[in-house]
């Protein structure tokens, strides 16, 4: 990856007591590939720290919250445009980061990585004790792709690359398929007091929407979609 493509890049290691694991993949990464590497470790005992301390990687040990909360803090931390995260177990390929960094980087908000693609990468492959965890991650993925109607792989996986923006921010946009705005000069004064295409309305409840979502620093916005219909899209950031 070329110096100015990794200014874009910050790599999360989320860790707890599995130093042999994390050796092995700390091993295969590239380092230059990106602005920054550092570990969320969940209090480990088995030597991680030790060991974090001794090779001179950036760590921050948090004792409470699981895999949320170091997401959190990684992401509150983050100082570059794109974050991926990435598990000590060895389950996940350290191999499909450049492919992940590559997807990114065409503009994708959300990139995740399979573990069962290449099923030799999944730890009950190696070892039969796990093999309960890749039955649920089948049936689980199997539901998901059956109600949403997708063809995920791997449904229940923390590998994933992230446009940093769209997770400092909540986005809710809802569709309708009606007939749209007005072609009038109501359609760009909507959201203004009084404003009303209804006989008996008051013009009152868009103008008070938009007042409260801007008092918590959003922005609120309603357009003719491009299907049929009308949108409304609502920007909140997450730390309201």
């Amino acid at each position: 990856m070329t110096k100015n493509k990794k200014q874009f890049f910050t790599l999360v290691i989320l860790n707890k007591d599995d130093l042999v694991g994390f050796k092995y993949v700390y091993s295969l990464i590239n380092k230059k590939d990106f602005f920054e590497v550092f570990v969320v470790d969940g209090d480990s005992k088995d030597g991680s720290v030790d060991y974090f301390i001794k090779k001179k990687i950036k760590y921050k040990i948090l004792k409470k919250g699981g895999r949320g909360a170091a997401m959190r803090y990684a992401l509150q931390n983050c100082k570059t445009k794109f974050i991926i995260f990435l598990s000590s177990d060895g389950e996940e390929n350290p191999n499909d980061l450049k492919t992940m960094q590559n997807l990114l980087m065409k503009g994708n908000d959300l990139v995740i990585g399979s573990r069962v693609i290449n099923i030799k990468s999944h730890k009950s492959f190696y070892n039969r004790s796990f093999i309960h965890r890749l039955i649920f991650l089948k049936i689980i993925t199997f539901f998901v792709n059956l109600f949403f109607k997708g063809s995920l792989t791997d449904s229940w996986n923390g590998y994933r690359g992230f446009k940093t923006k769209k997770l400092k921010k909540i986005i809710v946009q809802v569709n309708d398929n009606g007939i749209g705005l007005p072609n009038s000069n109501v359609k760009d004064r909507i959201l203004e007091p009084y404003i009303t295409t209804k006989s008996k309305g008051t013009g009152l409840g868009l103008a008070i929407v938009l007042k409260i979502i801007e008092q918590h620093n959003g922005t609120f916005s309603i357009f003719n979609n491009k299907i049929n219909g009308a949108s409304s899209l609502i920007e909140l950031p997450k730390n309201i």
